[in-house]
Order: C-alpha cells, then sequence, then structure tokens
C-alpha cells in the first residue's frame, strides 16, 4: 500500500510541476516540444533507457476502436494521446519513479478528454483560428526569445553577427532557433499552435457567453426584487431569498453588520454612510455585479463614547504612518471612528470559473470508451471509474480480473459496482470528479452529489486491485509479444500485487493467493532491474519481497542495490521499504548501518537548511529543538509551518545519539524551509 498512498498523497511534488507545464503548453505555451527543466525531478544515471510509451489495444478489431479513446464518438489518436505523456514526463527519468509513469496515463486521459469536450464546444461557439492570430502567437514566441538575447559586444563573433542583421532577419533567425531548439519544423508548431488558440479562444468565448446569460438573469432579478420592495415585502426577506453574497452559506438569515470606512469601494461606502436610517440604497454597480445595502444605524464621531476613543484612535493612525511627523486631521480621526449598521443584497453579472464547472460536467456525462489496458487500470486503482469500450462486458472484465493471483472467495462483483458508479456519474445522479481541466485537479474518488462530505467518504470505492493486475498483464503480454517491453511495463504489475499484500482493508473483499502473488512479483520485478539497473525503487521493492520469500542472499544485493542508487534524502519512502526488509530478514547489523547512513542524510540535509538561513532566506516561523528534542520532529514540524527557522537550544538531543549533536554545538541556528527537503524524484512524491 505504500505506492499507493505515495502516489496519493505525495505525487503533487513533480506530477504538479508537470501538469502546469502542460497546461503552459496547452493553453498559453506555443511550442510544448522544449525549453522545460525539472530540477530536483530527476536523476539521470548512466546508460538510461528512456520508457518509450506504445499503445496495446483491448480491442483490436474494431475499426472505430483503433485509438486509445474515444470521447463522444471522437478519436483521440495514439500520436495526439502520447505526446501528452511526452510533455508529462519531458525532462525527467520515469526510471527514477517508474510507477508514475501511470500516473502519466492517467492525467494524459483526463486532459485529453477535456480537449476534445472544448473542441466540440469551438464548434458550437463558431470559433475559429484565423492567420493573423498565427502570426500574433508568432510575434509573441519572438519577442519573448529576444527579450533574453544579451547585447552584442565587441570580440563576439555570434553576437555582432546578430546585431548587424536587420530587425526582420533578425525575428527570423530568432524564430528559427527557437524552432531548432525544440526539435520542431514550422508546420508542426502551427499546428501546434492552432490547437493552443482554438483552446484558449473557445474558453474565452465560453466565458463571455456564460456572463452575458449571467447579467441578463441580473437584470431580470433586480426588476423582481424593485416592484416587490414597492409591495411591500421586506428587505431581509427578499435578501434572503437573492442575494449571492459568499458570505451567507447556510442561507438561512440575513444579519446586519458595522460597516467601517476604507473597506468597500467609495460608490458602496458614500451610499450607505449618506443614507438616512431605516432607509434602502439605490442599486450600485461594483465590478462583480450589482450592490444594495439596507441601512439601519449610524456610528458617528461625537459624544462622550467617541471622545473617550479619540486618543486610541490617533495612536492608531500614527503607528499605521511611516511619517515620524504626522498628525492626523479631525477628518481622518472621525473617518477612524465612524461605522453604520447594514444588510446587503448582492447580485452577480459574472461568473468567474463557470468554464471549468461546465467542462467537468460536460466530463463527467461523456460518452467515453478507454482501449488502452494501462489506463483503464489507472481508473481501476485511482478514481472509481471504468470506462472500457462498448463492446467489452462485464464477463470479458471478469477474465480479465482473473488473471490476477486472486484468493478463495475473491468479490469480482466490485466490478460491476465500478460499472455502475461510472453509469450513475454520466447520468447525473452522482458526480464523479476527478478531471482535472484548465488547471485544476479535483477528487480522485466518486461522490452522491445530494451526500455530505462524510457520507461521500463511506461510499468510496476501494482500488480494484485484481481488474488492475489483469489489464496490466494484458498489456504487457501486448507489449512482450512485440518486443517493445521496459522496466515499467514489468514494474508496475510487480508493485501493484506488492500494494495490494499490504492492503489489509481490502482482503476481505479482495483476498490474494499470497504464494503466488509473490512468486509473480519476483518475476516482474526481477526483469524491470535488468531493463534498468539504476533505479532504486525497483530494488527496494524486489529486496521488501525477496525477504519475505526467504531468499536472504539475493534479498541484501537488491536492498545494497537501492541504498547505492537511492536518494540522500533520509525521509524517501523506499528507506521504509528497505528497513522493513532488514527487519523481515531480522538483520540486525544491516539496520544499524541503514540507522547510520539516514542519520548521515539527516545531518546533511540539516546543514544545508541552515546554510540557507545564514544566507538571509529565513522563512517566518520558529520552531525550537530544546536540550533532548528530536530534529527530525522539529524539521517536520518546521515543513508543516510552511517553511521557517529551526532554533537549536541544546546539545544533548537525540540527534546526537545518530551522529547529529555538531549540529547542535551552536544555539540559535536557524533555517529556511525547514521540514524534509523536497524529495528526490521518485521516491518521496
Amino acid at each position: 500500500m505504500r505506492f499507493m498512498e505515495m502516489i496519493r498523497k505525495k505525487g503533487g511534488t513533480c506530477l504538479g510541476i508537470f501538469l502546469a507545464v502542460f497546461l503552459v503548453s496547452v493553453f498559453a505555451g506555443l511550442g510544448i516540444s522544449g525549453g522545460f527543466s525539472f530540477r530536483g525531478c530527476s536523476a539521470e544515471r548512466p546508460d538510461q533507457q528512456r520508457y518509450q510509451p506504445v499503445s496495446p489495444m483491448i480491442v483490436t478489431d474494431v475499426p472505430e476502436l483503433e485509438a486509445v479513446l474515444l470521447v463522444n464518438g471522437a478519436k483521440v489518436s495514439e500520436r495526439d494521446f502520447f505526446q501528452k505523456i511526452q510533455i508529462l514526463t519531458q525532462g525527467r527519468s520515469s526510471a527514477d519513479n517508474p510507477g508514475l509513469q501511470l500516473q502519466a496515463y492517467g492525467y494524459a486521459t483526463n486532459y485529453a478528454i477535456s480537449e476534445e469536450i472544448i473542441a466540440a464546444q469551438a464548434e458550437v461557439l463558431n470559433v475559429v483560428v484565423e492567420k493573423e492570430d498565427i502570426q500574433e502567437a508568432k510575434d509573441q514566441v519572438i519577442d519573448q526569445q529576444m527579450a533574453g538575447v544579451p547585447e552584442a559586444s565587441g570580440g563576439n563573433v555570434i553576437g555582432d553577427a546578430f546585431k548587424s542583421l536587420d530587425e526582420a532577419k533578425k525575428r527570423k533567425k530568432v524564430f528559427n532557433d527557437y524552432l531548432r531548439a525544440r526539435g520542431l519544423s514550422p508546420e508542426q508548431w502551427e499546428t501546434q499552435a492552432r490547437l493552443e488558440l482554438i483552446q484558449s479562444k473557445t474558453q474565452e468565448a465560453w466565458q463571455e457567453k456564460i456572463d452575458a446569460e449571467v447579467a441578463i438573469k441580473a437584470d431580470e432579478t433586480k426588476a423582481e426584487i424593485d416592484q416587490r420592495l414597492a409591495d411591500g415585502e421586506s428587505f431581509e426577506a427578499l435578501a434572503l431569498e437573492f442575494s449571492e453574497d459568499p458570505n451567507l452559506p447556510d442561507r438561512e438569515s440575513i444579519d446586519p453588520f458595522w460597516l467601517s470606512r476604507g473597506l468597500v469601494l467609495k460608490a458602496q461606502e458614500d451610499a450607505a454612510f449618506d443614507a438616512e436610517d431605516g432607509t434602502i440604497t439605490d442599486w450600485i454597480e461594483v465590478p462583480a455585479g450589482w450592490h444594495r445595502f439596507e441601512v439601519l444605524d449610524h456610528k458617528i464621531a461625537e459624544g462622550e463614547e467617541f471622545e473617550a476613543e479619540r486618543e486610541n484612535i490617533i495612536t492608531a493612525l500614527k503607528t499605521a504612518s511611516t511619517d515620524e511627523e504626522y498628525e492626523p486631521t479631525e477628518e481622518q480621526i472621525a473617518n477612524k471612528y465612524e461605522q453604520v449598521q447594514v444588510r446587503q443584497l448582492m447580485l452577480k453579472t459574472s461568473k468567474p470559473g463557470a468554464v471549468n464547472e461546465e467542462i467537468t460536467k460536460l466530463v463527467e456525462k461523456a460518452d467515453i470508451q478507454i482501449n488502452n489496458p494501462y489506463i483503464l487500470a489507472y481508473q481501476a486503482l485511482y478514481n472509481g471509474k471504468l470506462q472500457p469500450p462498448h463492446s467489452v462486458d462485464l464477463a470479458q472484465l471478469t477474465t480479465f480480473a482473473e488473471l490476477a493471483p486472486v484468493g478463495e472467495g475473491y468479490d469480482f462483483g466490485l466490478i460491476q459496482e465500478y460499472l455502475d458508479a461510472t453509469a450513475e456519474a454520466m447520468s447525473g445522479e452522482s458526480a464523479v470528479e476527478d478531471a482535472p481541466v484548465a488547471g485544476e485537479t479535483t477528487s480522485d474518488h466518486p461522490a452522491l452529489a445530494d451526500e455530505t462530505a462524510e457520507e461521500v467518504e463511506d461510499e468510496e470505492l476501494p482500488p480494484n486491485y485484481a481488474l488492475a493486475v489483469g489489464l496490466l498483464k494484458v498489456g504487457l503480454q501486448d507489449v512482450t509479444d512485440e518486443e517493445r517491453a521496459t522496466y515499467f511495463h514489468y514494474y508496475i504489475v510487480g508493485q501493484t500485487m506488492l500494494d495490494w499484500l499490504g492492503d489489509e482493508e481490502a482482503h476481505d473483499r479482495q483476498p490474494i493467493d499470497r504464494d503466488a502473488a509473490r512468486t509473480q512479483i519476483e518475476d516482474n520485478l526481477s526483469r524491470a532491474a535488468e531493463y534498468y539497473e539504476y533505479s532504486a525503487p525497483i530494488h527496494s521493492s524486489r529486496g521488501l519481497n525477496l525477504a519475505w520469500l526467504g531468499e536472504e542472499e539475493q534479498a541484501l544485493a537488491s536492498l545494497d542495490l537501492a541504498i547505492q542508487y537511492g536518494p540522500a534524502d533520509a525521509y524517501a519512502p523506499i528507506y521504509e521499504d528497505i528497513k522493513k526488509a532488514y527487519e523481515v530478514l531480522d538483520n540486525n547489523a544491516k539496520l544499524e548501518e541503514l540507522d547510520g547512513i539516514l542519520a548521515e542524510f539527516r545531518q546533511a540535509q540539516l546543514q544545508a537548511a541552515m546554510e540557507q538561513a545564514q544566507a538571509g532566506q529565513g522563512g517566518n516561523n520558529v520552531v525550537s529543538i530544546p536540550p533532548g528534542g528530536d530534529i527530525d520532529d522539529a524539521l517536520e514540524q518546521a515543513q508543516q509551518q510552511g517553511g521557517g527557522m529551526v532554533t537549536l537550544t541544546g546539545e544533548d538531543t537525540d540527534a546526537d545519539a545518530e551522529g547529529e549533536g555538531d549540529a547542535t554545538e551552536d544555539a540559535e541556528t536557524s533555517t529556511e524551509d525547514a521540514g524534509k527537503p523536497e524529495p528526490a524524484e521518485g521516491e518521496g512524491e
């Protein structure tokens, strides 16, 4: 279960970068194939084997299904789909954590679906990309590139040559250099730019259409409110019925509040403070829509209470000023004191973010047919959906699940539950919020629309291990037949079975044949290690499994490799596997050796944090380590607080026992962003 928890809880570090790059490239980048670096997310090794994506199909004899997936009948080709895979994994080594490759399949699918939804809407809105749009995009790229071109200097042959060119030739050269650096032809760039512009222009036109409809509705509501006020209805009742104030989530009452000066726009402030008690202001137009107040009472700057507060007000105004000689005027003092008690009614004339909401709804209702076993395995493990081709029925899916080493009494009915949940989401009876669209990522689990958050948690479907393993085996068989298998294809089969073995909650409904699983895990992980020697996760997982199999010599060899190729990060999850393996082997000597290695890592990490602080980069949070305190706990606490300073206040901390005492000899040493340093790619994600 460790791997799945890592993906769900810690996968945001590098994957978040990948998704951000993908969004930039799709919606604004205009040139996706290069220029991105993922320092901290990659650890290149000698003779590294790059992952080459392949597209095994579930159904191969139906022409319309000769695609990775269909979205409302529109094909997503293998080429387009794996372009997204390559974007998500651009500039990094999937070998350092091959399990993240499965996540790339899932995220690429979500974006492919969103793109098709937007493309269909482009036709509805008659969005077109003109030659002028392409030229503008090209000019933008050139301008951005030229902004980074250094001024030519004497003796700089290249710089002098560039300087001698006229403006048109300079721009042409800059653009050609840009394309060459990214391995793109002009035609390829234009195709990609056109796609990106269609996406961005469609969302803009869609948002404008929604806002226009919202504005018309607001005008109609204004007229109705005016008429009902004239008919004698109370402002409070109408505000309760119509107000779109985000501060009224319960919609049970419209409580009055005291409004001070300077907290709202000048037009709102003037309307509220100028109105008499017991009156209602006219409509006030603000950027977000229309606003109206019912004024109940005024707190004016006169009388004993005001005089009693005068000195405090003057002190506060002087404290807030940067002018040491500042003296507040009577008007400023009065404005600081005065308030008006109001109720408010708000009507929106626009709906920011509405396009994302609409895309999510359309994604949920879309007819999706996924013809790739790796994408379906991702769904079975992570998001409670299951969208195979229509020609693949329950019996066929059950056949796939039976390829896994299931134990006696396995509940294959879980497959039908997945299909039912997906069908309910499409029908609108429930909402599965798992598709990240237009820069957002949402929940990976199905949720009934009319239930509370607590009830939703109870409705989550567990990972469907047997189906996922069976689908991964289908994909492995396909690529093996064509001799295209890599470490990823073997690793993900073995690791998924390891997660299944470690998920005690799943065993009641999804028992596993442990002996058969352990044997199959070793077969797959050993093959993965043959394909790529330098992946610490492969060796740590294999070492743990060999320990359970009682193969001590082989286990120790794999664990040594995991340590050799692992990151210098004491908090990387692979070390949990390594420690567990040594415990299974009852090897105390190796446990002590590992503790020493991790202590050195912690010491180095703490020292690096100290050096950052000494460079003046400290944060605002302070976490102290008293005598006898634990450095690990303090670092983690600082990280949870969003980074900051760790102050060492004693010499006999727990760290001394692990070789970390030197770090505590200087009291009040600060660190910036103290806490677990950003994990190496593939380990702490």
